[in-house]
């Protein structure tokens, strides 16, 4: 409902409950505290806290990088979404912009893999992941 601040304590009791879970039944629940971590650290960065965003989303990727390792079919997308947001976090911020462009780019090369097997489901994705890298790349050198 446009409330940022208020979705901030819902989002920690989820990230809280999944850990909980994935401690238990890493397989089952994972995925779901991965997904919970990457909407903690976008909720952060809406209200501006920006340096408490970035370790959510770093330890969303953590999760997503290991699970895309073992099934790449099921995760490499997740793992796109959540290196763009670590990436949109530090561009939205202005911070560790390098970091940004090298999630940034990692994304776009994962979309355009799953883009040239189902472009409907992707094409959208990495246009967005290509103008936040525009993006980092116009802070990271204002002169071009």
């Amino acid at each position: 409902m446009g409330d940022r601040q208020a979705a901030l304590e819902p989002t920690r009791e989820a990230v809280k409950i999944y850990r909980r879970l994935a401690e238990a039944e890493p397989a089952a629940y994972l995925p779901d505290l991965a997904a919970s971590l990457n909407n903690l650290g976008i909720h952060l960065a809406q209200v501006g806290d920006r340096q408490a965003a970035l370790e959510p989303t770093r330890e969303a990727v953590k999760i997503y990088r290991r699970l895309a390792e073992a099934e790449p079919a099921a995760y490499l997308p997740d793992l796109a979404q959540s290196l763009w947001a670590t990436a949109w976090i530090r561009n939205v911020h202005g911070i560790e912009l390098t970091e940004a462009a090298a999630a940034v780019e990692e994304a776009i090369t994962i979309y355009r893999a799953l883009a040239e097997q189902i472009p409907e489901a992707f094409n959208r994705y990495l246009a967005a992941a290509e103008q936040t890298k525009t993006e980092i790349l116009d802070q990271l050198d204002p002169a071009t």
